[in-house]
């Protein structure tokens, strides 16, 4: 299945939540993938 736009979105937002008590160490891992 190939995730839709809004599907992205909701992911990286959820990323950005899960990094917040970590300084935002998701977010730096997270733009380093293609």
């Amino acid at each position: 299945m190939v995730p839709t736009e809004e599907a992205i979105a909701k992911a990286q937002q959820e990323l950005e939540e899960l990094s917040a008590p970590f300084g935002g160490c998701v977010d730096d891992w997270s733009l380093e993938r293609p």
